[in-house]
């Protein structure tokens, strides 16, 4: 279900959403935002992981892992780290 949601928000994300002067970015950005969240309640952030993200995708991602107080996220957090080879990052 993971996969198939995000697939959604990507394919449609910035059609159904009205913002208030918002740009696209923001919007996508808040979009991101939001499926995260949901899929940390889900307790589905794993498989977050293993998708083929888009810069600004993974730079949302990782904003979010960063601000979450779950430490799992922070666990998630070093998992994409090292699964990315951005050694550099710590």
């Amino acid at each position: 279900m993971v996969l198939e949601a995000f697939q959604f928000q990507r394919q449609r994300g910035l059609g159904g959403i009205q913002g208030a002067g918002l740009n696209k970015e923001t919007e996508k950005e808040n979009l991101l935002e939001y499926f995260f969240s949901k899929a940390e309640e889900l307790n589905r952030l794993d498989p977050v992981l293993q998708l083929s993200l888009t810069s600004a995708e993974e730079m949302a991602l990782v904003k979010y892992l960063r601000r979450s107080p779950n430490q799992r996220s922070q666990e998630l957090l070093l998992m994409y780290y090292l699964q990315r080879s951005r050694y550099d990052l710590f």
